[in-house]
């Protein structure tokens, strides 16, 4: 049985304290300029330190006769217990840790260069024929957003309110069975002629991958099967191969920016978590009326909730899918997305690290039911697979992207933004078969630069742990400044359950387009809020094992 490592970029609770707490708030600039250890921090340095045979403080953690096999992890020892408590002089955040410390148990831990990776046409029609065989596909770009087709069905936009929604060009998905699409990658700007009628295709792609590469291909339902196809290569927000098919309603997935438009849940979480007031990540809040927002010139930019309840509005139904269940055992579903990886070419560079039985929906297709007197209720479908993520694993040691290296320069007065993604592969499997498959960022492995590196001894990362996990803490998002807060309103209680060596993409400020894999300690655990409710889980600290520094993912060391 895979079992969910904590501290992925997948933790269960669907909420950005995942991301925050990693150091990856995007746009942060305090997290990327938070002050490192060490004064002469840099990867040169790095690598010198990991290459040293006898280095002061350094520790031999290998495992005689251990041997991985390709496209497998290893498996886990215990060398460690940690115990300690931290808590800020003004009270508002307190850290207990109490937990085993364990590293895989392998014969190295290698330093390998990589590189951003781009993918190609040759993925997109083999993924194609393994998924969709000879299923014809039609132009994903001109499908109008399922959400805002339904409200324009019911009546919620005029006419004038229906010019300023960006939907010139673009049409029902039931007649999009009139532009067949080829399974070919096109340059977007060298595209935008064909779409010059597609409101949207400017306002949106040309907006944020000019220079991409793009397809997007979608069924036209014909068979029962509603299926997505779409693959992005782009200079700023990397490259990513997005499919997903349902039964019972259709997905879009042609999005510049990583993952699916759907969300998905443990199934022990209970099927109206989404909907339940109270929880940090309802993702269904009341429908309020839309008013209009203008610009300068007395323009409508776009229509905002009024943040107010609309009083038709009784509430939300929830409803199993009969056409998308899942009695299929973890096993089955293993060897399901194994066997498609297989297929792929992919099966040699990833690993399971996460197998969980979730519910899912999608939240632009939701169905209005009228009852009297003008009141309405709105219907969510909700199916059920197998969520399956695989990671990058470098001789057994899981690769852990913990957010996004991130990247603005300034040219006459434009920002340019670049993002690097972290590298994994998600899979979904139902009594359908494979039923979504994303491809997030895949790296090239250039060469191993060091093969065995010395790390530091845990006695010296834990002296770091206690000197800096506040510090830390205090430079993200979720916690921002909170050791100069004085107002007491919020309060944290987090719970370091879990430590253990994985790997993560370490690079240089001005290569960003290039990496290293190297060792780090991972703290994960849980955080509470002052009443007591869950915040959210996942890692709240990467320190590296060889030179003992804080790792900061948007700044990418």
């Amino acid at each position: 049985m895979i079992k969910k490592i904590k501290g992925t970029g997948f933790a269960l609770m669907m909420s950005v304290m995942m991301m925050a707490a990693s150091g990856c708030t995007r746009g942060n600039e305090k997290d990327a300029e938070r002050a490192p250890i060490k004064a002469d921090k840099n990867i040169s340095s790095m690598v010198n330190e990991a290459g040293k045979s006898e280095a002061e403080g350094t520790e031999d953690y290998t495992t005689d006769g251990a041997v991985i096999s390709e496209g497998t992890a290893a498996e886990f020892k215990k060398i460690d217990d940690f115990s300690t408590t931290l808590e800020s002089d003004n009270g508002l955040i307190k850290v207990e840790v109490d937990a085993p410390v364990s590293l895989p148990e392998c014969d190295s831990y290698p330093i390998v260069k990589v590189s951003r990776k781009d993918i190609d046409e040759e993925m997109l029609k083999k993924t194609k024929d393994v998924l969709l065989g000879d299923t014809k596909l039609y132009d994903g770009i001109r499908v109008m957003d399922p959400e805002i087709e339904r409200d324009i069905k019911s009546g919620k936009y005029g006419e004038a309110e229906k010019s300023e929604l960006y939907i010139g060009g673009q049409v029902d998905y039931e007649d999009i069975g009139q532009y067949p699409v080829d399974v070919k990658l096109n340059n977007v700007t060298e595209m935008a002629k064909a779409y010059s009628d597609v409101d949207d295709y400017d306002f949106y792609y040309m907006q944020l991958m000019p220079e991409g590469d793009l397809f997007y291909g979608v069924t036209d339902g014909a068979d029962g099967n509603y299926a997505s196809l779409c693959l992005t290569n782009s200079e700023g927000y990397g490259s990513s191969l997005k499919y997903f098919s349902s039964r019972d309603y259709f997905v879009r997935s042609g999005l510049v920016l990583p993952e699916m438009n759907f969300v998905t849940w443990p199934v022990e979480y209970g099927k109206d978590y989404i909907i339940n007031e109270g929880n940090p990540e309802r993702v269904f809040e009341p429908e309020e009326p839309a008013e209009p927002e203008y610009d300068e010139n007395g323009e409508i930019i776009q229509w905002v909730g009024s943040g107010k309840k609309d009083s038709n509005f009784e509430g939300f139904n929830v409803i199993d899918s009969t056409k998308e269940t899942n009695a299929l055992s973890e096993q089955e579903a293993l060897q399901q997305a194994g066997q498609l990886l297989n297929e792929l070419g992919l099966d040699s560079q990833y690993v399971p690290v996460y197998a969980e039985d979730t519910y899912l929906t999608d939240p632009e297709n939701v169905v209005k039911t009228s009852t009297e007197g003008g009141k309405y209720t709105e219907n969510i479908t909700v199916g059920r697979v197998w969520d399956i993520v695989y990671e990058r694993a470098v001789n057994g040691n899981i690769v852990e992207d913990y957010g996004e290296k991130y990247s603005e320069t300034y040219d006459h007065g434009e920002v340019d933004k670049k993002v690097w993604f972290g590298e994994y592969v998600r899979i979904l499997v139902n009594d359908n078969g494979v039923v979504g498959l994303f491809i997030g960022d895949p790296m090239t492995v250039e060469e191993t630069v060091v093969d065995n590196s010395n790390l530091m001894s845990f006695d010296e990362i834990k002296k770091i742990y206690e000197e800096t996990q506040l510090e830390t803490l205090n430079g993200m998002s979720s916690f921002d400044s909170i050791l100069s807060d004085e107002s007491g309103d919020l309060q944290y209680d987090i719970k370091i359950d879990d430590i253990k060596l994985k790997y993560t993409k370490v690079s240089e400020p001005n290569e960003f387009n290039k990496g290293l894999l190297v060792p780090v300690w991972d703290f994960s655990g849980v955080c509470y809020n002052g009443q007591g409710g869950l915040e959210g889980e996942g890692s709240f600290i990467q320190i590296n094992a060889i030179d003992g520094t804080v790792y900061n993912a948007e700044a990418g060391y």
